[in-house]
């Protein structure tokens, strides 16, 4: 008696925790705030002694067709005239905000006319704004980077993504207005979805180096993101499928086996005459059968071609890239690895209660 207790324990422990992966798998890919980012791919370094890449080059590539963007950060002090503190400056360009949707608070951010007169222009975002002059409204102030005086136009929201509990201050400066002008990554708008042709065109015509870089497409991400919850979901209609199977396949081999006994004795149109009942009734358990079973058939083979389709992909690639949306895309690809890693524990629940309906 204490050993079939243990054993309904046993089954129940297996089905809670296939249940609690479900729910954690359809809740993460939530938290993953909603960008209109498909047509971005980001080209970024798997090694930190990659070479930096022509900053010069990437702003003649820069415009009408493609759209092109970048960070090149740095640790710096910053002085206001009643604050000092530590803080990210972002040199980037014109087409930054264009590129990744973020919101001016106020003001607004600098232009390509800026960048080719040099002017020493500042655009903070929402914390450092904050944390500097405890306000949003700070158009028209000045700031001291390095000793050079830079004068703030605008306030743009803080880096989109996966929201931190403890937000950054960063400063974003004209390119031409800082002292390292070659970024390592840029970010490119595609003209299609997820295309890096372009993207990798591109960069083979600024390097020479091979196999020292990543295209991390955006659009792929989410696709494989998306792709591992409806995963999820199929492995989660399997386990209804073999709760149904471990229900009437005992019943459905008794069935079989009256059925086997009535055949002995009685002709065919007569059992169906009289046995009209029982024959709808193996009938009906016989199609639960087979479909559960085609469904659990269609999901092992979901599962080999989704691990098939993305084994090779680039979006899970090493990418060595510190910028907002550098670390942004590394949470999405930790995100994808803990989801194929709760799946796989997923499917191998399925497999032992599988086992055990089975007995």
């Amino acid at each position: 008696m204490k050993a079939i207790s243990l054993k309904i324990d046993g089954i129940r422990l297996l089905w809670l925790s296939a249940l609690g992966m479900l729910i954690v798998l359809l809740i993460l890919p939530g938290f993953v705030r909603k960008e209109n980012w498909d047509h971005l791919i980001l080209v970024a370094p798997v090694a930190a002694n990659t070479a930096r890449l022509s900053g010069d080059q990437l702003e003649k590539r820069n415009g009408d067709p493609l759209l092109i963007s970048y960070e090149i950060e740095s640790e710096v002090s910053v002085k206001t005239l009643n604050n000092s503190s530590s803080v990210i400056l972002n040199a980037t360009n014109a087409s930054y905000p264009f590129l990744t949707g973020y919101q001016m608070v106020s003001g607004s951010f600098f232009t390509e006319k800026d960048q080719k007169e040099k002017r020493r222009l500042a655009v903070l975002n929402r914390t450092a704004a904050v944390n500097l002059f405890g306000s949003t409204d700070i158009c028209g102030n000045e700031l001291t980077l390095k000793r050079e005086h830079f004068t703030v136009i605008g306030v743009i929201e803080d880096s989109g993504g996966i929201k931190s509990t403890e937000p950054v201050a960063r400063i974003y400066i004209p390119v031409s207005a800082a002292d390292e002008k070659d970024p390592a990554s840029f970010l490119m708008k595609a003209e299609q979805a997820g295309d890096e042709i372009q993207a990798k065109y591109l960069y083979k015509s600024l390097t020479e180096s091979e196999g020292s870089y990543t295209f991390f497409s955006f659009h792929k991400i989410m696709g494989l993101l998306g792709e591992l919850m409806i995963t999820a979901l199929r492995i989660s209609c399997t386990g209804i499928c073999v709760l149904l199977l471990k229900r009437i396949s005992r019943e459905w081999m008794s069935d079989l086996e009256e059925l086997k006994a009535l055949f002995a004795h009685q002709y065919l149109r007569e059992l169906m005459r009289m046995q009209r009942r029982f024959l709808s009734k193996l009938a009906g358990k016989s199609f639960l059968m087979a479909s559960a079973a085609l469904l659990i058939l269609f999901q092992f083979l979901g599962m080999i071609q989704t691990v098939t389709k993305w084994k090779e992909t680039e979006v899970l690639g090493r990418i060595f890239d510190t910028s907002p949306l550098g670390c942004y895309a590394q949470q999405l690809q930790h995100i994808a690895v803990l989801m194929m890693i709760l799946i796989s524990f997923l499917f191998m629940n399925l497999l032992i209660l599988f086992v055990r309906a089975k007995k």
